[in-house]
C-alpha cells in the first residue's frame, strides 16, 4: 500500500530569536529571505511534551512546518496543523492558543516521507480546522478530512477515515465510464479562487487507457468527481505506470506527468480534446511541485519545483520549456499557491528556533505570484 499525504501550507518567524538560522555570508538563502516578506507570524511556542514533561520535538534536527488555519482572505495564525518530520517519518499535530497557553494534539497516525516521488498530499482547507488528507493505494484513492476538535479535545478523521458510505470521497468510484478496477497513478492539488475550496486532480489508468478527473474540496467535504478531458484514451508514451508525479494546468488545458528512474526525471506534457498531442520536456529535470496560476506570466504554463530545497521555475509556452528562475530556499518550506484576498500568492513556511529558551516561532512568508519572475529571474 502506498499512502499519500504531502502538505500544502506552513510558517516561519521571529525577530526575537537568539540564534539566527543564516549567517549573512550564506548569500543565496539570505537573499531569498530578504525578497519574500513575512505575511503572518506566531508568538513564541514551546514544544509539546510527553508524559514525563520532556519535549517531543528535537528543535535542532526535526523539520517542522506550520499550516495555519485558512480563513477568507487571510489566515488565523493562532492555530493550525504542524507537520513534524524526523528520521524519514512525518507526524501530524494540531496547535492552538486557548487564550492562556499553547495547546497541542497529536494526530491519529504518522506516514513515511518520500523526498523524491511524493506519495501523499495535504489540502489546506480555507475555513475551519480541517486538513484535507489524500491517501491512495494501488487500486483506489480516498479524500479524507482530518478534523481538530479543540472542545473535546480530539484530532481525528471526520467523517471516519476511508468511510465506506462516503462514495464521493473515493476518487475512482464516481466516474462509471472509467470502469473497474482503475489504478490511481497520480494526484495533485490546485488552489481555487473560491474562498472555501481547493481543486484535487487525479490521473487514473485501466490497463493502457487513461482518464483524468477533478473535484473541488471544501470544509464540507469532497464534491463529485468529473472528467477533465475525454474518458479512457491511450497515452502510450507513459507506458503502464504504477505511480507518476501528475499536474493539470486548467488555464491552458495541459497535463504534465513525471517518472523517476532512481537517478533522473522524465517529464511529458499532453493536450487536446483527446490528448493525441504530446511532447517530452527534456529541459524539465527536477520534480514539479505545483503548476502556478496565470499570475506567474501570460502565454505559458509555469511549473514550480522545490526539489533539494531549491526553488526552480520552468516556463512552457506550448512548444519550448526552459528554466527561467532558480533560487535557494534554505529553511523555507513551500506550502502551495493560494488566492489570498483576491491576490495569488506563493506561500512559504519557516520555523525559527530560540535555542536558549527552547522555543520556536512560525512565520508565513508570501510572495505575490505576479512578482515571482521579476524577483528571481537571472
Amino acid at each position: 500500500m502506498r499512502r499519500l499525504l504531502p502538505a500544502f501550507l506552513a510558517a516561519l518567524a521571529c525577530a526575537a530569536c537568539t540564534a539566527p538560522i543564516f549567517d549573512p555570508s550564506m548569500s543565496l538563502a539570505a537573499r531569498t529571505l530578504d525578497r519574500i516578506p513575512v505575511f503572518s507570524v506566531t508568538g513564541p511556542l514551546k514544544s509539546p511534551v510527553d508524559g514525563s514533561n520532556n519535549p517531543r520535538f528535537d528543535l535542532r534536527s526535526d523539520a517542522i512546518t506550520f499550516l495555519p488555519e485558512r480563513i477568507p482572505g487571510s489566515f488565523d495564525i493562532s492555530k493550525g496543523f504542524v507537520i513534524r518530520t524526523y528520521h524519514g517519518t512525518s507526524e501530524i499535530w494540531y496547535e492552538w492558543f486557548n487564550g492562556s497557553e499553547v495547546q497541542w494534539m497529536k494526530g491519529p497516525w504518522s506516514f513515511s516521507t518520500e523526498g523524491t516521488m511524493p506519495s501523499r498530499l495535504a489540502v489546506g482547507l480555507k475555513i475551519g480546522p480541517y486538513l484535507g488528507a489524500i491517501e491512495f493505494e494501488d487500486s483506489q484513492a480516498y479524500a479524507d478530512r482530518l478534523w481538530a476538535n479543540i472542545a473535546i479535545p480530539e484530532l481525528t478523521f471526520n467523517p471516519p477515515q476511508h468511510s465506506p458510505p462516503a462514495q464521493a470521497d473515493k476518487i475512482f468510484s464516481d466516474i462509471p465510464a472509467i470502469g473497474s478496477p482503475p489504478l490511481v497513478v497520480g494526484i495533485s492539488v490546485n488552489g481555487d479562487v473560491l474562498p472555501a475550496q481547493d481543486r484535487i486532480n487525479a490521473l487514473v489508468r485501466i490497463g493502457n487507457q487513461f482518464s483524468e478527473t477533478s473535484t473541488l474540496v471544501s470544509q464540507a467535504g469532497v464534491g463529485a468527481w468529473g472528467p477533465v478531458m475525454g474518458i479512457n484514451y491511450p497515452l502510450g508514451f507513459l507506458g503502464t505506470p504504477w505511480h507518476l508525479n501528475y499536474y493539470r494546468d486548467f488555464n491552458y488545458g495541459r497535463s504534465f506527468a513525471q517518472s523517476y528512474d532512481g537517478t533522473a526525471w522524465t517529464t511529458w506534457v499532453w493536450w487536446g480534446i483527446l490528448p493525441t498531442e504530446n511532447a517530452p520536456l527534456a529541459a524539465v529535470t527536477h520534480r514539479i511541485d505545483a503548476v502556478l496560476s496565470l499570475d506567474a506570466g501570460p502565454g505559458a504554463s509555469h511549473l514550480f519545483s522545490t526539489e533539494d530545497q531549491m526553488g526552480r521555475v520552468y516556463r512552457y509556452d506550448g512548444s519550448v520549456a526552459m528554466l527561467v528562475a532558480e533560487f535557494a530556499l534554505g529553511t523555507l518550506r513551500f506550502i502551495g499557491e493560494a488566492n489570498v484576498g483576491g491576490v495569488w500568492k506563493m506561500l512559504f513556511s519557516r520555523c525559527v528556533v530560540d535555542y536558549q529558551n527552547e522555543q520556536l516561532e512560525f512565520e508565513i512568508r508570501a510572495l505575490d505570484t505576479a512578482a515571482l519572475l521579476s524577483t528571481f529571474a537571472p
